[in-house]
């Protein structure tokens, strides 16, 4: 029982999407080779269940995790399947997050900061009042 409680904390580890998706698969099929030295296995259901709940964790992976499940009912999946799949759209992710680099949001924090003029207009139109100075220019026929 102990050695299935450390197996299965090793398949609970988390993913972060920075790095590569084959991260995720090595560390699920070195835990599962390990397991299967320990004279323990885990069928792939575990498999992909450990890998669903990694990708899902990032909260990044929504509408792929949406498609996968309409492509592969539960209980009809195969681990080179689910493999397949979100290499695919870790790569499309990937690629995505190279192109928005390009452009120059290198980072959430970009994106953020170009969005803080935006809320800081919002909240002060919010405090206006129609007493108050608008805080843009204000044009009269």
């Amino acid at each position: 029982p102990l050695e299935i409680q450390k197996l299965s904390r090793q398949l609970d580890q988390p993913w972060n999407p920075n790095d590569p998706i084959e991260n995720l698969f090595k560390n699920i099929e070195d835990t599962a080779l390990f397991a299967i030295v320990a004279n323990k296995t885990f069928m792939d259901h575990s498999l992909i269940t450990s890998g669903k709940c990694a990708i899902m964790g990032t909260n990044l992976f929504r509408e792929e995790m949406r498609e996968y499940n309409r492509q592969n009912p539960h209980g009809m999946e195969d681990w080179i399947t689910f493999k397949t799949f979100w290499k695919n759209a870790y790569t499309d992710y990937d690629r995505d997050q190279q192109t928005m680099a390009a452009s120059g949001y290198h980072s959430a924090n970009n994106i953020a900061k170009d969005l803080g003029g935006v809320e800081m207009m919002m909240t002060a139109s919010h405090h206006f009042t129609p007493h108050s100075t608008p805080p843009w220019p204000v044009f009269h026929p």
